[in-house]
């Protein structure tokens, strides 16, 4: 039997990462699967973006188009690339030099699977820190239940089939951030979900030019959650989508505490307060509305040490 060698597209969508692009880049290049295409997208950067893919040749295929956020340069490069699996790079991440082998070899083994995503670390403030994906995804395949409980889906880690894209759609551009969410859920829906349980992906986490912006993924996520649920009434599981319901806006409350955003997240605690069941859940409601109490004392103490000076 012949061995199944598809081509893979690697979407590098970039704005102003001239600094940091090499390095994604590096690894690109470096993967050990033969058969790979790099395509940069350039989302209308003005910096020197242009003149570091050019260092790579014939290696790497440059497109630039005119600003229009993360998910329209990976839709971009989704079309004018040509192999049958996509995988997506951020340009401040990187990959082992084996993580499209791996995956590669996984989807060969499992013709069902539609996406297969791995382990990573995450690098930040130089602490690195490796994140299970199977804390939250217990089992391979049908994996809708578990994603809805926690759809996050860093596009570093997927290889995904092109006639999983042609079938779903691609990311969803009128969404700021949280479009790989969108993605996940929508692949969860109707694909298997595999993964490789090797850290294959750095996320570089060292700056505050991510692609997605911490306080709008939040608010972000809760709007695909919302809208996802919304739309399927009646065909999830009702008390599936009350929980998924109250665990994002909890998750997504704690988050935007953290960022300092107290009015955004005492709003999703009440959200989660509606639908919460059982002492539990209460509890839970209970023990981040303190948080976020504190957090306002500490804001309101800081404004006025500073009125002071």
């Amino acid at each position: 039997m012949t061995e199944w060698r598809p081509k893979v597209s690697v979407v590098v969508p970039t704005y102003q990462r001239a600094q940091v692009l090499a390095r994604a880049l590096d690894s690109a290049v470096a993967q050990t699967y033969p058969d790979v295409e790099i395509v940069v997208v350039d989302d209308g950067s003005t910096d020197d973006t242009e003149a570091v893919v050019a260092r790579y040749g014939e290696r790497v295929r440059y497109v630039r188009q005119t600003n229009g956020g993360v998910s329209a340069a990976r839709n971009r490069g989704i079309a004018v690339s040509t192999g049958e699996l996509v995988a997506f790079l951020d340009s401040d991440d990187t990959w082992r030099d084996d993580k499209l082998a791996l995956q590669v070899a996984y989807l060969a083994a499992h013709e069902r699977v539609g996406l297969v995503l791995c382990d990573l670390f995450r690098s930040s403030g130089g602490v690195v820190r490796r994140m299970y994906r199977r804390e939250t995804l217990p089992h391979d395949g049908q994996v809708l239940v578990w994603v809805l409980r926690d759809a996050r889906l860093p596009p570093s880690t997927a290889l995904v089939r092109r006639a999983v894209l042609d079938d779903v759609g691609g990311f969803d551009t009128t969404l700021r951030t949280a479009e790989d969410l969108d993605l996940h859920l929508r692949i969860a829906e109707k694909w298997e979900v595999g993964l490789v349980e090797e850290p294959l992906v750095v996320l570089h986490q060292e700056g505050a030019d991510r692609l997605s912006l911490a306080s709008s993924t939040y608010l972000d996520q809760m709007r695909v959650v919302r809208r996802f649920l919304s739309e399927r009434a009646g065909r999830i599981d009702a008390e599936l989508a009350r929980a998924s319901l109250f665990e994002h806006a909890c998750a997504c409350a704690r988050g935007l505490a953290w960022e300092g955003e107290l009015v955004a997240a005492s709003r999703l605690l009440a959200e989660a307060a509606r639908v919460a069941r059982g002492p539990g859940e209460a509890a839970l409601v209970g023990r981040l509305a303190v948080t976020v109490a504190a957090s306002a004392g500490r804001r309101v103490a800081r404004r006025a040490r500073a009125r002071r000076l």
